[in-house]
């Protein structure tokens, strides 16, 4: 008798240790899904809370551009304010984020923007806003992955050169001196009129100089 209650609670024990861990990873699991939810719920208040912001702006501006309008036709009916685009809206909003260093408003509005108006003038300006604020908080990966994009969307915009002496300069930061140096050889062969060009001279000169005297 003695041999079977010792038996049953071997095997009790046993159940227990293996639920144990089963358990664990279902709990392991649950908080894994609970974080992702909030996170993407956090991220959809994010969004709303820009539309919100560019909606307040729109009436705000719509307001002003009807009483413009109306003291307008009185004065010179062939002269009327334009109501803003919604790009324009847009790219307020990522220069407000921009300069309080709203790194995730920021993004939001970038991709808010690419989303709906992919050819809107005021895009390139805002990867260079959104690498700027990811260099400042040292996210110096994502900055490299947000300057790739700009560069391979716009190879001749007036921010390339720029776009290239920011990638050049973090790839020095993260110990990378032959990457940094095609970069800077790219902007000297590519882009001769720009002030980069002047800068990426003078840091391969500099790097030339150490290499002879190592």
């Amino acid at each position: 008798m003695k041999f079977i209650v010792f038996a049953f609670l071997a095997v009790l024990v046993g159940c227990q240790t293996q639920t144990k861990p089963h358990l664990q990873r279902i709990q392991i699991s649950s908080q894994i899904e609970v974080k992702k939810k909030l996170e993407e719920l956090e991220k959809e208040n994010m969004e709303l809370q820009l539309r919100n912001s560019i909606l307040l702006k729109a009436l705000s501006e719509k307001k002003k551009s009807v009483k413009t309008d109306i003291a307008t036709q009185q004065n010179n009916p062939k002269q009327t304010q334009p109501f803003p685009q919604f790009d324009e809206l847009i790219y307020d909003q990522a220069q407000t984020a921009f300069e309080n260093k709203d790194l995730e408003r920021l993004q939001e509005a970038l991709r808010i923007l690419r989303t709906n108006h992919a050819e809107s003038r005021y895009l390139p300006k805002i990867y260079i806003w959104l690498s700027d604020i990811q260099i400042q908080k040292l996210q110096h990966t994502q900055a490299l992955i947000t300057l790739d994009e700009f560069i391979k969307f716009y190879p001749k915009n007036e921010f390339t050169a720029r776009a290239l002496y920011l990638k050049a300069k973090l790839y020095e930061k993260l110990s990378l001196p032959i990457q940094a140096r095609e970069v800077y050889k790219s902007i000297q062969e590519n882009y001769p009129q720009s002030k980069e060009k002047d800068y990426a001279e003078a840091m391969l000169k500099e790097r030339s100089s150490e290499k002879v005297k190592q």
